[in-house]
């Protein structure tokens, strides 16, 4: 987890009133076997909510109602800011209707065989990850989005499915 989420607003469940997590959540996966650019797309991630306790241990994951957006993204194989490269998962329109504490969940999926031939007739997950915890709050007491970081700006200029309001 390069980036966690700190806060978001809760966006209801009205249309049209989605504010996404702040800031936005990137995952990058650490790869042993040092393959080249072809990774990119291989894999999937799936992000669940989940409640937590008072210690912050993922407790119970919600149901899909609680959670909007985006929530399967595609690797994307990009540069960091020391131009390093690597696959990364960016999430930037994941929205929280209810306010409260939550984690997120990360789930790796690889989805063509070794060969690249063949999309895996089942997937398994690889590895799994959560954020830190986080608070999304009620519309009045929300206290506003942070500017995007200077990863979340190296890593938008490389991709163009990446926006953000605040970018």
């Amino acid at each position: 987890m390069v980036q966690n989420p700190h806060q978001g607003r809760a966006c209801g469940y009205g249309k049209g009133d989605y504010r996404s997590i702040d800031p936005v959540p990137i995952v990058k996966v650490l790869d042993d076997t040092n393959q080249s650019e072809n990774t990119d797309n291989d894999w999937i991630m799936c992000v669940t909510l989940w409640s937590v306790d008072n210690e912050g241990n993922p407790t119970k994951e919600l149901t899909k109602s609680r959670m909007v957006g985006n929530t399967i993204g595609e690797s994307r194989y990009l540069y960091d800011l020391v131009d390093e490269p690597g696959s990364y998962f960016i999430f930037p329109s994941i929205f929280i209707r209810v306010p409260g504490l939550y984690k997120l969940q990360f789930r790796l999926i690889q989805v063509f065989s070794p060969d690249r031939m063949t999309l895996l007739p089942e997937t398994e997950v690889i590895s799994t990850i959560c954020s830190n915890t986080f608070e999304v709050y009620p519309t009045k007491t929300f206290p506003g989005k942070s500017k995007p970081s200077v990863l979340m700006r190296v890593l938008a200029k490389q991709t163009h499915d990446i926006k953000s309001r605040s970018l």
